[in-house]
């Protein structure tokens, strides 16, 4: 049974930024490796082929790939932008 865990990237101590949502990033990638199996066999879109959590893993690892090339940038604003083209190239 997935194990539901909050992960907060946004606070007013701590604004949403491309540091907090690295974090984030890395965060649903250690999860999504947890429960791989049992996302798998949820099987819910768009194909009955039992690799959802396969697809979701490729499409998070691409992006934490991207954040992580950028760590030390100032660019928040590019950082964000860079992470969603991972995403959508990564999306599988």
């Amino acid at each position: 049974m997935l194990r539901r865990r909050c992960v907060v990237v946004g606070t007013a101590d701590r604004p949403l930024d491309a540091s907090a949502l690295r974090d984030w990033a890395h965060a649903v990638v250690s999860d999504l490796i947890l429960h791989i199996d049992e996302i798998n066999r949820l099987n819910v879109f768009p194909v009955a082929d039992s690799d959802t959590g396969v697809n979701m893993l490729f499409t998070m690892r691409a992006a934490v790939v991207e954040a992580d090339l950028h760590a030390n940038s100032q660019a928040d604003a590019e950082d964000v932008a860079r992470v969603a083209a991972a995403l959508a190239a990564g999306a599988r």
